[in-house]
């Protein structure tokens, strides 16, 4: 693939990261990490070379973000990506100043390699195809004998322009009036809250196998089984001694490529959106569990899918909007963003089954994602698996842990395995 690399390498921003760049501020950095825990010390220098050769191999990650009159867009970035030791909190902003202009950030800790990404860039699917070309070729230097396959290319193949593509656009609708999805005030969780930069990460490793036995035991699949967990678990220990009439939801994001058969490592996901109002009804987790299950199997209707997207799509085609100044684009996209977020609680990733090369598995002890807080939204989730390890990650600007306690220790009484791990303690902890 980077024999087919251009000198010169431009392209506008997709569908969805249009909003980024508008929104990210201090206390939205618009920023998520993807963590590959290797077992054994990180040599940096080993790293740097290794980040080298994976922007070659995917130039769509080696460009800096720039300023148009009416948009942004991606140019190549001819400086060297830098690699240095994680020494603060997770999930800050981007410095393109202090990062030779590249919109994404490698760190090293311990064991772990860090990819911190800022959205525009790319999604979280994109994210692990750049941070597994990463892994293969730091293994291969560490290890030249045992590591033998390039992912990206014996099992992919696919051409630059594949890559490349802006998969949002072939969900173009000929009505440009869809109407905008409705907004309503969701419940804000409440609590101390940071006034700095921290952010308190809580991480519980489970026993994939463990989780899915639950979760089929329920009539139900893992996302669904862990959102319900999530919601009940914020109605028990936040909720319910606040009497608002307003629902506790959630955004949760979809990887829209096997839907409509793409391989971009751009971005193109949706979200679909799930609530339970509890001031209406004292619900259980079984009861809660239904609700969510019918809402996804509604949400994930492909034509439902098609409706939510077609509508973003259609509002860039707009000739009026295209030819708006983009500091004029900007204060709307903020306002459009700030509504937004006022109708939302929490949200949960879930990036699913990391699949690497067997050879590569002696290697790596676990995968880990995290996903940036905002002012509204100051507790996400983000889950993720490697093999029989399945890691679930709560990022927090909040002082009290009662939500994440009752979350695992819920999953710890159902017979699982629960391994805690933060960067409050400076060890892991058995529940």
């Amino acid at each position: 693939m980077s024999k087919q690399r251009e000198e010169y390498y431009w392209h506008k921003l997709d569908n969805a990261a249009k909003v980024f760049p508008a929104v990210r501020s201090s206390s939205n950095s618009s920023v998520f990490r993807i963590t590959a825990k290797l077992t054994d010390i990180i040599d940096p220098s080993i790293l740097t070379t290794a980040v080298e050769k994976a922007l070659a191999e995917l130039p769509t990650f080696n460009v800096k973000l720039r300023k148009g009159m009416f948009w942004y867009y991606w140019e190549t970035n001819f400086q060297p990506p830098v690699v240095t030791e994680d020494s603060t909190y997770p999930l800050r902003r981007i410095d393109k100043s202090q990062n030779n202009g590249f919109m994404f950030r490698v760190t090293y800790l311990g064991k772990k390699i860090n990819l911190e990404m800022f959205h525009a860039l790319t999604d979280g699917a994109g994210a692990v195809v750049l941070l597994k070309t990463i892994v293969y070729f730091y293994l291969k230097q560490c290890y030249p004998d045992a590591i033998t396959v390039n992912e990206l290319i014996a099992e992919t193949g696919f051409s630059q322009h594949a890559l490349d593509e802006d998969s949002f656009l072939r969900l173009r609708k000929g009505n440009l009036h869809i109407k905008a999805p409705k907004v309503n005030p969701a419940y804000q969780m409440k609590g101390t809250r940071y006034f700095s930069d921290r952010v308190d990460v809580t991480q519980g490793i489970l026993p994939t196998m463990g989780v899915v036995a639950l979760s089929k035991a329920a009539g139900v699949t893992v996302t669904v089984y862990l959102t319900s967990l999530l919601m009940y678990s914020i109605y028990q220990n936040n909720y319910k001694y606040y009497a608002e009439n307003k629902p506790i939801v959630f955004s949760v994001p979809i990887n829209l490529r096997g839907f409509f058969q793409s391989n971009t490592i751009r971005n193109f996901f949706s979200f679909i959106t799930v609530a339970v109002n509890f001031y209406e009804h004292d619900y259980t987790f079984e009861e809660v569990l239904q609700q969510i299950s019918k809402q996804m199997k509604d949400a994930l209707k492909i034509e439902n899918i098609t409706e939510r997207i077609a509508y973003n799509v259609n509002a860039e085609r707009n000739l009026a909007i295209r030819f708006i100044p983009l500091f004029f684009k900007n204060i709307f996209l903020r306002a459009i963003y700030s509504k937004g977020e006022k109708g939302y609680t929490s949200t949960i990733s879930n990036l699913g089954q990391i699949k690497l090369p067997a050879e590569q598995l002696p290697f790596i002890e676990r995968i880990e994602s995290l996903n940036n807080i905002t002012k509204r939204q100051c507790f996400k989730v983000c889950l993720c698996s490697l093999g029989d390890k399945m890691t679930v990650s709560f990022v927090s600007g909040m002082e009290d842990k009662d939500v994440e306690r009752y979350f695992f220790r819920f999953l710890s009484d159902k017979g699982l395995d629960v391994q805690i791990v933060s960067n409050r303690v400076d060890e892991d902890e058995v529940l």
